[in-house]
C-alpha cells in the first residue's frame, strides 16, 4: 500500500509539474526507495569494518540537537555508514558545543582493537545558531582540527559541489542575543546543493560493493533505523527548468 501510494504521489507530482509550474519532469533511469535500501543492510564484525581507511563526519545543527553522522572510507568513494547520533541540548550553552567536539573527538575501533580518529568534520551553518557555529569552527580550526563550515546554494543547478569559499563575521552575543559587534572571523564552504544531491542520488544507485557504493549497517542501535533511510530519499525529483533560456535540470 505504501508502495502505491508513493507511485500515485509521484504521478501527481509529474503532472503539478509539467502543467502548473510549466516545467519538464526528468525520468533519472531508477528511483531510490527506502525499502530497498534496508535490505540491503550488512552486519558488521566491529565498529569499523576492515575496508575502511579514513573517517570523516557530517554535522546538521537543528534547534534543540545536533544530527551527526559518520561514514568510513576506502578508495573509489567506496564509503559505510557508522553511526548515526543525535545530541539533545540548549546551543545556546557551551556545554552541548563541547559535547559535540568530545563525541567527533573519540577513537573508534577495528576488530583487532587498532584505532581509527574522525580525520574530518563538517558542520552546516544554516538555521537559527550561525553565529555560535562561526564561532565554535573557528575555535576547531585555532585547535588544529580539520573542521569545514558548509552553507547550501539552492536554485543554481550548473554550481559545482565545492564553489568557493567565503569570510564571514562572527558577532559578540550577550544573553543568547546578538551584538553588531564584530568579534571574529572564519571561512566556510559554499556548496552546490544540486550537485551534492545528484552525487548522493548516484552513489545510492550502485547496487554492487565496490568503487562509489554506499554500505549501511544492519544493527539499528549505530542510528540507522527506517526513519533515517525515509529522509534519505525523501520525495525531492529532477526536473528540467528554464534558466536564462536554458533548460537545465534541478531538484523540486
Amino acid at each position: 500500500a505504501n508502495d502505491q501510494m508513493k507511485k500515485g504521489n509521484v504521478e501527481l507530482m509529474k503532472v503539478w509539474t509539467n502543467t502548473e509550474m510549466g516545467q519538464t519532469w526528468e525520468e533519472d533511469g531508477e528511483t531510490i526507495e527506502d525499502d530497498e535500501l534496508m535490505k540491503r543492510r550488512e552486519k558488521y564484525k566491529c565498529e569499523v569494518p576492515e575496508e575502511v581507511l579514513y573517517l570523516t563526519a557530517g554535522v546538521d545543527t537543528q534547534d534543540d540537537r545536533f544530527e551527526i553522522e559518520i561514514r568510513g572510507w576506502a578508495r573509489a568513494l567506496e564509503t559505510w555508514g557508522i553511526f548515526k547520533t543525535e545530541l539533545y541540548g540548549d546551543l545556546y550553552k557551551e556545554e552541548i558545543w563541547d559535547e559535540l567536539e568530545s563525541y567527533i573527538a573519540r577513537p573508534l575501533h577495528f576488530k583487532d582493537g587498532k584505532e581509527l580518529n574522525v580525520s574530518a568534520f563538517a558542520i552546516d551553518t544554516g538555521g537559527h545558531h550561525t553565529n555560535a557555529t562561526y564561532k565554535w569552527i573557528k575555535k576547531m580550526k585555532e585547535k588544529g582540527k580539520k573542521c569545514y563550515g558548509v552553507k547550501g546554494y539552492n536554485g543554481k543547478p550548473d554550481l559545482p559541489l565545492l564553489y568557493r569559499r567565503t569570510v564571514v563575521q562572527i558577532k559578540e552575543e550577550k544573553s543568547g542575543k546578538q551584538e553588531d559587534k564584530v568579534i571574529g572571523r572564519t571561512v566556510i564552504q559554499i556548496i552546490g546543493t544540486d550537485s551534492g544531491k545528484d552525487d548522493i542520488s548516484n552513489h545510492l544507485k550502485i547496487q554492487e560493493p565496490g568503487p562509489g557504493y554506499c554500505h549501511f549497517p544492519e544493527d539499528t542501535r549505530r542510528g540507522y533505523g527506517e526513519e533515517y533511510y525515509k529522509g534519505l530519499v525523501s520525495s525531492e525529483y529532477r526536473v528540467e527548468k528554464k534558466v536564462n533560456g536554458y533548460y537545465r535540470a534541478t531538484w523540486v
